[in-house]
């Protein structure tokens, strides 16, 4: 039995899903050069399969294929990420004043849960798993988006964040911020639990709109090299 029949339960649908969540959780920088060998070497693959992988990668907009020159990490859009903050901001303020007039123990609960789990991954400090509290941090909105029955609405806003997930991981990545998140998080809990529609309004534009501030004075430059828009104040 050769090497590649071993590995032929690793199929391309796993190979993908592993590629696309190492780009998004920046495991794959901005930018890096991605060898058809080299993964193909590395799931003990032929290349075939990769080449499909990687198409369907670069129709997301998560890689660009050079012909001859090879396949890279696509860079972040920048303006792009902007305005998917603004689209966010829009719908999630109406999303949440809809949740406030529906406000139960079970929202509650769950909110509460996820806290916790955020609480205690903030605590690990620097040796926190990053990834899962960027998927707890997720989930807190998500939650809402649920209890109102907007699955559909929340799934789109996922498809449409290609650049903002990453976006999302570099800051929290980049800055060790777990336990301000925490507190923003804890904010917008503590509106929604006072019903207080103002508080909850300007809870999340802080919330979603300081991500941009904390990438525009720092992140962007230590790691001008993973934007487009390299001076976006320029």
């Amino acid at each position: 039995m050769t090497a590649y029949q071993i590995s032929s339960a690793r199929s391309g649908e796993e190979i993908y899903k592993e590629l696309r969540d190492g780009i998004l959780s920046l495991e794959y920088k901005p930018g890096q050069l991605l060898s058809e060998n080299a993964v193909a070497a590395r799931y003990q693959v032929s290349r075939s399969p990769i080449r499909g992988v990687f198409t369907r990668l670069a129709n997301e907009n998560l890689l660009e294929i050079r012909p001859q020159k090879g396949s890279y990490v696509t860079l972040l859009d920048y303006e792009y990420i902007r305005e998917i903050i603004y689209i966010r901001t829009m719908v999630e303020q109406d999303i949440l004043t809809q949740t406030i007039k529906r406000v139960d123990d079970n929202l509650l609960g769950q909110l509460t849960d996820n806290l916790q789990q955020q609480e205690k991954l903030a605590l690990q400090g620097s040796s926190a798993d990053l990834r899962s509290y960027y998927h707890l941090d997720t989930e807190f909105h998500h939650i809402c988006f649920r209890h109102l029955g907007r699955e559909t609405l929340w799934q789109i806003l996922q498809e449409s964040q290609v650049h903002y997930k990453r976006f999302r991981m570099l800051d929290i990545i980049s800055q060790q911020i777990l336990e301000r998140l925490l507190d923003e998080h804890r904010t917008i809990y503590a509106a929604l639990l006072n019903r207080d529609i103002k508080a909850l309004t300007d809870s999340l534009k802080s919330h979603l709109a300081d991500g941009m501030r904390r990438i525009e004075m720092q992140v962007m430059e230590l790691h001008p090299e993973y934007f487009i828009n390299k001076n976006p104040n320029k």
